[in-house]
């Protein structure tokens, strides 16, 4: 609670600001560490509002916005089990970064969770843009197993990874 308190306190002196966003992406893994999913996606989306002003004052994308979408995906996926939220999640990510280097990580769990929920043709719609756009990617070679087994194995992330 005295971090979190801290925290809160450089976003108030410095509201809008990397220090604040710092913060808050601190206070957002906080909330992961005391299982409080809510207020960390609450508090990513609190950073990823600053991103349109941010955008049209010149400044950059920041990381935290697009790393936060996919935490959040994966929040929504495997630990909240709300999947549709987790499409809308992964959809936006590819939708909104077509070029980044982590789309095709996007697309494949995204392929999973419409697996996970029957969708056979949604899912192999996505596993064939994998192999099309991004032949080699690690994922190529994940898919047919995925297929396969969908709740296990390669569509079953291993961990919750904190870079995400």
């Amino acid at each position: 609670s005295v971090a979190r308190q801290l925290l809160q306190a450089v976003n108030s002196l410095h509201p809008g600001g990397n220090l604040a966003h710092d913060a808050m992406w601190d206070i957002s893994y906080l909330g992961e560490l005391t299982g409080d999913w809510e207020e960390t996606i609450s508090t990513i989306r609190g950073i990823q509002r600053q991103r349109q002003k941010a955008v049209m004052l010149g400044a950059s994308e920041h990381r935290y916005y697009w790393v936060g979408e996919l935490r959040i995906a994966r929040i929504m996926s495997e630990v909240l089990d709300k999947p549709q939220q987790a499409i809308k999640s992964y959809e936006f990510f590819v939708n909104e970064y077509p070029d980044h280097r982590w789309r095709d990580d996007a697309l494949y769990w995204l392929a999973c969770i419409h697996l996970r929920q029957g969708s056979r043709e949604q899912a192999t719609r996505v596993f064939d843009e994998i192999r099309r756009k991004h032949p080699d990617s690690r994922y190529v070679n994940r898919i047919d197993a995925a297929i396969t087994e969908p709740r296990k194995g390669s569509c079953v992330p291993r961990e919750f990874k904190r870079e995400w």
